[in-house]
């Protein structure tokens, strides 16, 4: 939920100004609903309500603090201009968005569920975003409408995994525009979409508010790219074939990533995932100690991986199953450890060895994330070659 306040004159000029009252509006606001036995918690920048099983976070926004945030670097603010715009701006409108695609085709929600899903299964969900693969389902549910309208969640599943299979993410934009927002200039635009390619990002998704692509400014990447339509062809050719019997739980038990191409697994605590991975059992709330107020967006794998890839990406790829988080499985850029040679700016986690050149240090690169799990990781295993 985003809170947009009217624009005036009286709103400081003061970044930090800006912050603090936003601050002491959302201590009021708790105030007043817990005097409505509502739970509520506050944060610097937002405040959590939870009623009736949901979860709920709530943002106030203010018109000028995005431009005062953008020229007031010396200060800390949580998060920058583009990313408050996103939250605030970008976000929101694309939900409305597909909340209107769910509004005309039944099939919708479904089908981003088993796209996500199948997404997830690969172990690719530090790689793919969800709203990358909502914008996709949407895309192809736009598309299809014209044509051949989506009548069940099956068909939109593999429809979009045709799409992800043959669509070159290189030639062209995909542009999303149930209601004709999208501006004649930004048409235009994306039109001459080659001329400037190099400004866009990898995978370039339009959609009103979204004229630049942000959503997927980040990721996914090129190789992930590739590595999707790898994936949704051998999918797709099963499920032709034969193979594969279309339906979700076959699917999804058919394409599991194996354990045979990572080089690192790290086994992770299935007590320590904050997760309920028995189908068997309820859902089940987490809750800080002395507190009745459940823990939102606890995801210690997800933070776990987060780290690892910031800490060496350079060196892996890291992949897991955010629905299934057990294992994490470890790609090396570098499998043999081919030696090369020092460089400065790339000397972190390296040997040297006789003849000068320098190799990775596996090692101490496996007992770093030890160290980086302590309590949630259960072993890591290392298979050489």
């Amino acid at each position: 939920m985003v809170c947009h306040f009217e624009m005036s004159g009286k709103w400081p000029e003061d970044i930090r100004a800006i912050l603090r009252l936003k601050a002491a509006f959302y201590l009021a606001l708790k105030e007043e609903l817990e005097s409505m036995h509502i739970l509520a918690k506050v944060s610097t920048d937002f405040l959590d309500i939870v009623r009736n099983g949901f979860a709920f976070r709530l943002r106030c926004y203010v018109p000028k603090e995005a431009k005062l945030r953008s020229t007031n670097i010396s200060f800390w603010a949580p998060g920058t201009a583009e990313e408050l715009r996103i939250q605030t701006e970008i976000l929101p409108y694309t939900a409305s968005l597909l909340l209107g695609f769910t509004m005309l085709h039944v099939a919708f929600p479904l089908t981003v569920r088993y796209m996500k899903r199948w997404v997830h299964s690969h172990n690719l969900s530090l790689y793919v975003p969800d709203i990358f693969t909502e914008l996709v389902v949407a895309h192809v549910f736009e598309k299809s409408a014209k044509i051949c309208p989506i009548q069940t969640a099956m068909a939109g599943f593999v429809r979009t995994l045709s799409f992800l299979g043959t669509f070159d993410w290189d030639l062209f934009p995909v542009l999303i525009d149930l209601n004709d927002e999208l501006s004649t200039e930004t048409k235009e635009q994306y039109s001459r979409f080659l001329n400037s390619r190099k400004s866009y990002p990898e995978a370039c998704i339009v959609t009103p508010k979204n004229e630049l692509s942000q959503l997927t400014g980040d990721a996914p990447s090129k190789l992930t790219l590739q590595i999707v339509k790898i994936l949704a062809e051998r999918t797709l050719a099963g499920i032709n074939a034969g193979r594969i019997v279309t339906s979700p739980e076959t699917i999804f038990k058919a394409d599991e990533s194996t354990t045979a191409q990572y080089h690192i697994i790290i086994h992770i605590k299935p007590s320590q995932t904050g997760m309920n991975l028995d189908p068997h059992e309820g859902a089940r709330e987490h809750h800080a100690r002395n507190s009745h107020f459940p823990v939102i967006g606890y995801h210690p794998v997800r933070c776990f991986v987060n780290e690892l890839a910031d800490a060496f990406g350079d060196k892996a790829w890291f992949f897991y199953n955010f629905y299934d988080p057990l294992t994490v499985g470890v790609v090396l850029k570098n499998p043999g450890n081919t030696p090369t040679k020092f460089s400065v700016h790339k000397a972190g986690g390296k040997v040297v060895g006789r003849d000068g050149k320098v190799t990775d240090n596996i090692d101490a690169m496996v007992s770093d994330i030890d160290i980086f799990g302590k309590g949630l990781v259960k072993s890591i295993e290392v298979f050489n070659g």
